[in-house]
């Protein structure tokens, strides 16, 4: 599962999405079709480059002028990053409809009455 996290539009994965990501060598360049981006790895920009010139270098054999970097950190473990993943998500649906009621009082009080 993917979701955007906070205002910083990062994407933010889930236990089972960065599980299925170690099945990513077995599906890559079959039939032709290649994967990348930033989902490939942490969700930043950096990951997504890393993922194309991955690709580039490992299976269409282009000699790049560089060696390729893949930065593995390992996923926080225990119950307290449930708790704050938890906490993190309270917060974002709490201002996405506070944003909206916000809103909609606007709209109510600007909108023109007709008597």
């Amino acid at each position: 599962m993917f979701r955007l996290g906070g205002s910083s539009s990062q994407l933010i994965l889930s236990r089972q999405s960065r599980a299925a990501q170690k099945f990513l060598p077995q599906i890559q360049n079959r039939r032709g079709i290649t994967f990348v981006g930033a989902w490939s790895g942490y969700g930043f920009h950096e990951d997504g480059v890393t993922s194309a010139m991955c690709v580039v270098s490992d299976h269409l054999q282009v000699v790049l002028p560089f060696d390729v970097q893949v930065y593995e950190k390992p996923l926080p473990e225990g119950w307290w990053h449930a708790v704050e993943v938890t906490l993190f998500d309270l917060a974002e649906l709490l201002r996405r409809y506070s944003l909206i009621v916000i809103a909609l009082i606007l709209l109510l009080l600007h909108t023109p009455r007709w008597t």
